[in-house]
């Protein structure tokens, strides 16, 4: 190789590498390519959209950043009905935002319990820099046994750059969840 088709080569890796950074909005998860943890939900009467809870969804960045964006991966028999997020109070750090963990979406922010009268529409929400929140994602399960891989959440910071972020959570909607049931295909 010539010397100065390997220099071009150190510096365009340089260069890249100098851009590479942290994302500015960190999800518990995100740095897993392949699912950490599996959670179950138990299904509801009548088949209404339940909440799943991501707590500690943080904007570390310069600027704030956008959420454009909220998908289901590889979704089997389950649909995205709607995000909500409410910030951390800063005031109270360890009061967190909560929704019950398969309980009804949108979460009901008259419940003292939840903490979610600040509670905003996901997708469009800004997020400053040093704040946490928790993200609730509703579904609704299509079938007896629904499934999806993880969550996806797009934002753009203040200079337009887009990011995409993941939970490494596996979740499943089914009428009961036990230790010894077979996880169906996809649910991995």
């Amino acid at each position: 190789m010539s010397t100065l088709r390997a220099a071009t080569i150190t510096a365009t890796a340089l260069a890249l590498s100098a851009c590479a950074g942290p994302k500015p909005l960190k999800i518990p998860g995100d740095a897993s390519d392949s699912v950490t943890g599996r959670t179950c939900l138990k299904a509801q009467p009548g088949n209404p959209a339940i909440s799943i809870p991501i707590h500690g969804v943080k904007s570390i960045g310069e600027s704030a950043v956008t959420i454009t964006d909220i998908e289901l991966v590889d979704a089997k028999q389950m649909t995205l009905v709607g995000a909500e997020i409410a910030q951390w109070p800063p005031d109270v750090p360890n009061k967190v935002p909560n929704t019950v963990v398969g309980g009804p979406f949108p979460p009901d922010e008259r419940d003292p319990e939840l903490v979610w009268g600040n509670g905003l529409t996901a997708t469009d929400a800004v997020l400053d820099p040093g704040t946490t929140w928790t993200l609730s994602v509703g579904v609704k399960p299509g079938a007896a046994v629904s499934v999806l891989k993880w969550i996806t959440v797009k934002y753009v910071d203040a200079d337009g750059n887009d990011y995409v972020s993941h939970t490494a959570e596996a979740f499943m909607v089914r009428a009961d969840c036990f230790v010894d049931h077979d996880s169906p295909a996809g649910y991995d």
